[in-house]
């Protein structure tokens, strides 16, 4: 299951607690992932205690911990952001990606689909970061680039 509202509405998180399903539980600030607003500052200052936050908050409502995989969530972003805002705040986020790890859960990301702009140095970057799943528009390409950086798919 991946929940775009971040597993905050009350139904995702009953459907999921009766299925057992595994749950990818994106990062965004507030309940609408099309209003997400970037953090100010350090992304890594709030995004750590969000998801602190909302896995205590998804056991709580019965969803096992080894249910759930963390997605930064950088394929989120509201319209009016600008490419040059979107792309530094991904490269903080990929550059960093490992402090997921803290909570010792798979981690998601939602790959580029479009390699212009410095999209092909974030799919780089995510990819050696060592993501465990990953949302892919182009899978023999990510491949190529996975055989290039000398990573296994």
């Amino acid at each position: 299951m991946n929940a775009a509202d971040g597993m905050q509405g009350v139904e995702m998180m009953n459907v999921a607690a009766a299925t057992g399903v595994r749950v990818v539980v994106p990062f965004i600030l507030g309940e609408d992932p099309k209003a997400m607003s970037l953090t100010q500052g350090d992304p890594w200052e709030t995004m750590i205690p969000w998801f602190r936050q909302r896995i205590e908050a998804l056991e709580a409502a019965g969803i096992r911990r080894e249910c759930l995989i963390l997605d930064p969530g950088t394929g989120f972003g509201p319209a009016d952001w600008q490419w040059e805002e979107r792309r530094k705040y991904q490269e903080a986020i990929y550059s960093r990606l490992d402090e997921l790890r803290v909570f010792e859960l798979p981690i998601y990301v939602a790959l580029p689909w479009k390699f212009d702009g410095g999209r092909l140095e974030l799919l780089d970057m995510a990819l050696t970061a060592g993501i465990d799943f990953g949302r892919v528009h182009h899978p023999r390409f990510v491949r190529e680039r996975c055989d290039i950086l000398g990573l296994s798919v």
